[in-house]
């Protein structure tokens, strides 16, 4: 392989993963200088030197009777001849993949960690009423019938926070 192709390959980590005694040599790199590139007709003889205009070769005619001398005659442009049209194009088969989400930086990341942090507080919370109204409904019930009520529900009595779940 030639010194651009090697390194293209080493950046790619081709010999990471093909070991060197499975790939085979290609052929010697040739380099070309101005004067073969002027013989071949794509630099310019002239100074300043450019790229010389694309020509165009003549147009070789199909034999008789070919399928294709039918093809050259024709003035309309045959379905292979014409590039299709956008409406022409078939359908996709798949979906289309969602877009790739944004790369993770720092900031992406601290603000990944805070919605996470302020959604487990409000969890937490809403945890919390939840069994404050179920404490509330339950004093409320030992109290009806005049059952005795556990010390863990006496300083939310002394509170006058005691029924405050009935109402709802």
């Amino acid at each position: 392989m030639g010194p651009y192709i090697t390194r293209i390959a080493t950046n790619l980590g081709v010999f990471d993963k093909y070991l060197p005694e499975f790939l085979h040599e290609g052929p010697t790199t040739a380099t070309f200088g101005l004067k073969e590139l002027q013989q071949a007709g794509i630099v310019s003889w002239q100074e300043p030197y450019g790229w010389e205009p694309i020509r165009q070769g003549p147009q070789v005619q199909p034999p008789r009777g070919h399928p294709a001398e039918d093809v050259m005659i024709q003035i309309e442009p045959t379905h292979r001849q014409r590039p299709p049209q956008r409406h022409e194009l078939p359908a996709p088969q798949n979906p289309r993949r969602q877009p790739l989400p944004e790369p993770l930086t720092l900031e992406s990341l601290s603000g990944y960690v805070e919605q996470r942090f302020d959604r487990l507080e409000n969890l937490i919370e809403a945890l919390r009423l939840g069994q404050e109204m179920q404490d509330d409904d339950l004093c409320y019930i030992m109290s009806t019938h005049s059952m005795w009520i556990p010390d863990y529900f006496q300083p939310r009595q002394q509170e006058g926070q005691a029924g405050a779940g009935v109402g709802a």
